[in-house]
């Protein structure tokens, strides 16, 4: 069993270590079983992978949110790491190599840039300086975090710049297909049908998606009702929209319908499937530009089939829908590109199902990433740009064309103000000192065993707690719109609904803030703004 040994004195910047968020992985992402133990100096990692990990933990940022960072590769052995000092180490080598790579392919960054860098890595040289000085080398490694990641969105903006100077001789216009759901029932909003949804979107998207829901159009079996997706298709068909049909599969356990869960019989379940893809075919293929196959293909706590029988299910579909119509493109889905709750030898991690899929030649023609970042159990937790563009490069690289869907609880200043307002009064209500009663640790155990025990602290700070929020979300669209590898974007959620403010229209047919950084990230005129777009 190897070992690495942290230290850490000033946790105030650390997030919940949560044995569902905090993981240690390989340069595949995919997170280890390991076992932590606390001590008064920081912790010690027990694990029985024979690689060099690196570790994955949230770090605040500041008082209101908090980032997935990652240390550089740590060597295991008795030799105990400053954990501040290799979250710095990791976040400034994630700039300068992600910096060079652009170089290679003609990239000039700025005479600003090149000093951002040169400053960061003079002042990382001035925190492994302070080695012996506990204090001094935590704060300088945590004021260089907050340097590096503005420098790399300085490095972003000027990359998108080059790109888009590249590709279109200095045009703002955007040519990647812009999209959003067209689904009235994922928002539950006050404006109720497809039209007036569609009327809100006029002018900010040129694609639509509509999600034919199976359980619903088939609660019973052979009993089919198309009314809701023949409205919403309707509607998309009426505008100059290009037009997405998917998910046919969704791995979530509310998409299927009651009646095939309760079947037991394996090779039912595939035919019922494949019975599902074809009557959409017949109804749909000369409606529609594109299909979504299946999405969150990587979802293992979904419905319990593990990695095998998901493939076999969506290789059918495909199957299916070839020997249906042998010219409309289709692709397949995935969530958590980083596949954080993925553990090695537990599942598949996304990437491996995806090279599986390409194997079994189904002529896919692109993956569909789900990057919707949050901190809930199948969202992508926000990273850095950098982490964010290697994993795009990484996905990139099988050569096809790739969809990104994805949103944030993107926030106006006047929002934030009071969501801050709103933590200060919680704050300043909470008693002086906790009960003993709730300074409460927990153990988790993996798979049952004991010695693979770990122990955190529970998180006790109620509404106080520190949201999850992707840091320049704005430049991550903008690096979505102009990267290359991306021909597609899908906004997740065309409207707000009652629990969650991600939506591009609230709950009375208005354009919301999310819309407005919508529009800037693709350079799109306002008709209604008269304020510049930078």
């Amino acid at each position: 069993m190897a070992e690495i040994h942290l230290e850490v004195d000033d946790r105030s910047r650390l997030g919940d270590l949560d044995p569902s968020v905090a993981y240690l992985s390989g340069l595949d992402l995919a997170p280890w079983k390991s076992t932590w133990e606390r001590s008064d100096s920081g912790w010690t990692l027990r694990f029985s992978e024979t690689d060099s990990p690196r570790l994955h933990l949230p770090v605040k940022l500041n008082d209101d949110f908090q980032v997935m960072l990652s240390t550089a590769t740590m060597r295991p052995g008795p030799r105990p790491y400053r954990l501040w000092l290799e979250i710095a180490r990791g976040t400034v080598d994630r700039l300068r190599n992600r910096v060079s790579a652009w170089q290679v392919l003609d990239f000039v960054p700025s005479h600003r840039l090149r000093q951002e860098i040169e400053r960061c890595s003079l002042e990382f040289c001035v925190a492994m300086g302070q080695h012996r000085d506990v204090a001094a080398c935590e704060r300088t490694a945590q004021s260089l975090i907050d340097q590096t990641l503005e420098a790399m969105d300085l490095a972003a903006e000027e990359y998108v710049a080059w790109q888009r100077d590249s590709a279109a001789a200095g045009s703002s216009n955007s040519s990647t297909l812009r999209g959003v759901w067209l689904d009235v029932e994922r928002g539950s909003p006050h404006v109720g049908t497809a039209a007036q949804v569609a009327d809100a979107l006029d002018d900010l998207v040129n694609t639509v998606v509509v999600c034919p829901c199976w359980n619903e159009i088939e609660a019973r079996p052979d009993q089919w009702n198309w009314s809701s997706v023949d409205e919403r298709l309707a509607a998309a068909n009426s505008r100059p929209w290009n037009v997405v049909l998917g998910p046919l599969l969704s791995f979530q356990r509310s998409a299927w319908p009651e009646w095939l869960l309760a079947q037991t019989d394996h090779v039912e379940i595939r035919r019922s499937v494949q019975r599902w893809v074809a009557k959409l075919m017949e109804r749909y293929a000369g409606q529609v530009d594109l299909v979504i196959l299946a999405e969150k293909v990587n979802l293992v706590d979904g419905l319990g089939w593990d990695g095998p029988t998901r493939l076999q299910l969506v290789i059918d579909a495909g199957t299916t829908l070839r020997r249906a119509v042998d010219n409309l493109p289709y692709v397949v889905g995935f969530t958590q590109p980083f596949s954080e709750s993925q553990y090695r030898g537990v599942d598949y991690p996304a990437f491996h199902l995806a090279d599986a899929l390409l194997r079994a030649n189904l002529e896919i023609s692109g993956f569909a990433l789900d990057f919707e970042f949050g901190g809930g159990p199948t969202d992508t937790r926000p990273r850095d740009l950098c982490q964010l563009i290697d994993r795009l490069a990484h996905w990139g690289s099988f050569g096809l064309p790739l969809v990104v869907s994805t949103s944030a609880e993107e926030r106006s200043d006047a929002e934030w103000v009071a969501l801050r307002a709103a933590r200060a009064g919680f704050r300043e209500s909470e008693p002086a000192e906790r009960p003993a009663s709730e300074e409460t640790t927990r153990e988790v155990k993996d798979d049952g065993n004991e010695n693979n025990s770990r122990t955190f602290e529970l998180s006790t700070t109620g509404p106080g707690a520190v949201d999850w929020v992707q840091p320049y979300f704005r430049r991550w669209l903008e690096i979505l719109d102009s990267s290359g590898v991306v021909d597609a974007v899908f906004w997740s959620h065309a409207l707000d609904s009652q629990g969650s403010a991600r939506g591009l229209v609230n709950r009375d047919g208005e354009a919301t803030h999310r819309a407005r950084v919508f529009r800037q990230a693709f350079g799109l005129p306002d008709p209604h703004d008269t304020l510049p777009l930078g």
